[in-house]
């Protein structure tokens, strides 16, 4: 599920009450502030509970952490971590004790992203999106891609309305399967040190490691 982390971006095909082409101007303005927030932390630690729905299946249920600072970030899953310090890309499968070690730009063809840029759906120009449900409390923001060859069909995040803080990212793939990421906790401006965004082999004897970039 390493593409989960956010190829999380491509969206709906469904009608939801907004423009087929044109985004929202109070969405663009809420987005706008989410980014300008974001933009003044020296880092951030987002704790969550994923939930996966798979058709047929039972429900799973996952506590993880994304710390990012700056360009470089670690997500971390029961099943399996990702790590990212600008010089490599390491995802580490622990139910198979696999290591897949990559270029720093692996993924810009969608198949993996920087956690970091859900929150950045809106300066690109793959995604319209409008709010679909406001309260005093929240608003809910959807996304659909202007393209469609996607694997999703919507993303739908919820921001916190008086914090413009996100807090529940939902995920609808087209074969069914949904992925919500509950924000239990978010914490901003402390100081990490770099070797926590790298994959220290020596911490996991036994480990298979497979290099895969390109000298």
């Amino acid at each position: 599920m390493a593409k989960l982390i956010l190829s999380i971006c491509s969206l709906l095909l469904c009608q939801y009450g907004f423009a087929q082409d044109v985004s929202g101007p109070h969405a663009k303005k809420m987005m706008a502030d989410l980014t300008e927030k974001l933009d003044s932390y020296e880092s951030m630690r987002v704790d969550f509970i994923m939930e996966v729905f798979v058709p047929g299946e039972s429900e799973t249920k996952e506590k993880g952490y994304l710390i990012q600072q700056k360009d470089n970030f670690v997500f971390d899953l029961e099943t399996q971590t990702i790590y990212s310090d600008g010089t490599a890309v390491w995802v580490h499968i622990k139910d198979d004790d696999e290591v897949q070690i990559n270029d720093p730009d692996f993924g810009e063809d969608g198949s993996l992203m920087s956690p970091g840029q859900i929150m950045r759906l809106h300066e690109t120009e793959d995604f319209v999106y409008d709010i679909v449900n406001e309260d005093d409390k929240r608003v809910e923001i959807e996304f659909k891609p202007t393209e469609d060859l996607s694997d999703y069909t919507k993303l739908r995040l919820t921001l916190d309305s008086d914090k413009i803080q996100l807090k529940k990212i939902e995920m609808f793939y087209k074969d069914g399967m949904r992925i919500n990421m509950n924000i239990s906790e978010f914490a901003t401006n402390k100081s990490y040190t770099t070797e926590i965004f790298r994959f220290n082999e020596s911490d996991f004897p036994g480990v298979y490691v497979e290099d895969l970039r390109i000298d």
